[in-house]
């Protein structure tokens, strides 16, 4: 949109916003060699999102080592 800039969000209103939304589906996204991207039910926990992988998941195998991010 026109005459809009971006801006920088604190932690702590990046988790007011997330615990407003109804939805709880986020994305994970690891980077690797390739960039990796996983649909996540998600919730909010004491101020920290919080999603369960089970041991041994493709998941698990490539986020170890890697850098995360939420979406």
């Amino acid at each position: 949109m026109r005459g809009r800039a971006m801006e920088q969000l604190d932690r702590d209103e990046c988790i007011r916003l997330i615990e407003r939304h109804p939805a709880c589906v986020g994305r994970v996204a690891l980077a690797g060699p390739r960039p990796i991207i996983f649909p996540v039910n998600y919730a909010v926990d004491r101020g920290n999102v919080v999603f369960r992988s089970d041991p041994g998941t493709k998941f698990q195998a490539a986020a170890d080592g890697s850098y995360v991010a939420f979406e």
